[in-house]
């Protein structure tokens, strides 16, 4: 029911967080049940209808048991979509459902979702407790607090490394049997993880990996998931007991990943897991920070790294997107630091630029340089400028000798696009009043016009059409 009435020509879906999607899935779900009785019994005929259950809070109310209730109820034997996104009090209102016990046991795909640490762990427990581990398939655990310290020690009280444990046994025996497993600052003992061979999607962000033995068992963790297809690893923050270099193990062998997502990674750990997954015949898609600049040590201090030596490093493997944004000003946004990283990606199909100044600087570093005919420089089919903006020059000091449509059309001129995006976020409709505003006007819709002749897909969003980011996490496909 998630595709009831989806608008034309968009993916709601991959703009809505978890609990908002659930709530719209379900407001049309009764939107159909309200209609009349026929459609109203077709609703209740259909159990697959109602697998989802809603326990999700929003601002102004708590999830309500009775919703829960009635999913358990309607769903019949159908395996279960459990959506938790509440506050400590969820667990309280969570074990008191009629017959928990039994409608957990049919769960296929757990959702959670907290942004407090009090009470995570005993929900998370109790649905360990009584769930069927091998009957769960998608397991995705998120933790939105603020204080990193907090949750990184999540399982402390009965972790991984308690081999003892009734948590341990159900947690190690549902990761031995998920194909999808997704975690956002939630701290697990690598060194005791296993996954299944069935596991073909992996997605980690902000997590801590405090140790060359750490580091290790992840990597020993990675290397047994030998039918994973997409792997997502977002600011994985790893360090050494000693230095900046992180221990090289056994290559991490992944014959069948075909997508890699990688972003705002300190340095040292980007280069152990590009030179680590072999075979290389997946498709990259890094998205460099300023951490990619520096070498993250023990003590969650800095040292400064060259970001020349990531050169070779890229240069061995499929990248096949790069995605900088603002923290990336000082390296890579001058013409010389463009060229440098992008001459180490020979390959490299799609660039997308967000919050950035397009100015002289950066737009020449995007066209290969004429110095050499030997230096192989990529040749981009997507170019992407999301929240981007001219150069500000109230003053009239800049550059005379800059011309953004000029310098922009050279750009396109370099490049056999196939696609284009300019999303110019301080871009504003001007109020004529001299001839010079009408020039520049004028100039400024024939750029436009000239691209949608020249790029067969062209896309011009203006500041007031930019919009928002979509939300980082999003609810399982249903």
């Amino acid at each position: 029911m998630d595709v009831v009435f989806t608008p034309a020509g968009t993916d709601w879906r991959q703009h809505l967080a978890m609990a908002n999607r659930v709530r719209t899935i379900y407001r049309r779900l009764y939107s159909v049940f309200g209609v009349c009785t026929q459609w109203r019994d077709l609703c209740l005929a259909r159990p697959i209808f109602w697998k989802i259950v809603p326990m999700c809070d929003f601002p102004d109310s708590s999830w309500c048991p009775l919703s829960a209730e009635l999913s358990f109820q309607r769903s019949g034997g159908q395996d279960l979509n459990i959506v938790m996104d509440g506050d400590p009090e969820s667990f309280g209102r969570m074990k008191a459902l009629d017959g928990i016990e039994k409608h957990l046991a049919r769960t296929r795909t757990l959702n959670f979702y907290s942004r407090a640490f009090t009470g995570l762990h005993d929900t998370f427990n109790l649905i360990m407790v009584y769930c069927v581990p091998e009957h769960m398939s998608q397991l995705s655990l998120c933790i939105a607090s603020s204080d990193y310290t907090v949750h990184r020690e999540i399982f402390t009280s009965e972790s991984l490394n308690d081999r003892n444990s009734e948590f341990h046994n159900q947690v190690t025996r549902a990761l031995s049997s998920l194909t999808s497993f997704r975690i956002t600052e939630v701290r697990f003992d690598w060194k005791f993880v296993t996954f299944s061979t069935r596991l073909f999607e992996l997605r980690l962000k902000s997590i801590r990996l405090a140790g060359s033995s750490e580091v290790t068992g992840f990597m020993n963790a990675l290397s047994s998931a030998s039918e994973l297809r997409e792997l997502t690893l977002i600011r994985i923050l790893a360090s050494a007991d000693q230095g900046s270099v992180l221990p090289q193990g056994r290559p991490v062998v992944l014959p069948r990943l075909k997508s890699f997502y990688l972003e705002d990674s300190p340095q040292n750990f980007i280069m152990l897991i590009l030179t680590s997954i072999t075979p290389r015949s997946y498709r990259l898609t890094l998205f460099l920070s300023r951490r990619a600049v520096r070498n993250l040590l023990y003590d969650l201090d800095n040292s400064r790294a060259n970001k020349k030596d990531l050169y070779p490093v890229l240069a061995g493997v499929p990248v096949h997107e790069l995605r900088m944004s603002h923290d990336v000003i000082g390296y890579w946004t001058s013409r010389d630091g463009l060229h440098g990283l992008l001459e180490s990606m020979p390959n490299l199909k799609i660039l997308r630029l967000e919050y950035l100044e397009l100015n002289k600087r950066l737009l020449q570093g995007l066209c290969p340089p004429q110095s050499s005919q030997d230096i192989t420089f990529p040749k981009l089919q997507t170019i992407e400028f999301l929240h981007c903006y001219e150069p500000d020059d109230p003053d009239g000091l800049g550059d005379p000798n800059f011309d953004f449509e000029l310098e922009l059309e050279t750009v396109v001129n370099s490049h056999p696009l196939e696609r284009m995006v300019l999303g110019l976020t301080q871009y504003r409709k001007k109020i004529i009043s001299t001839p010079e505003d009408a020039a520049e006007l004028e100039k400024r819709r024939n750029l436009i016009q000239w691209l949608q002749l020249k790029v067969p897909f062209f896309q011009f969003i203006p500041d007031e059409h930019s919009g928002d980011d979509p939300e980082q996490w999003n609810l399982w496909e249903l």
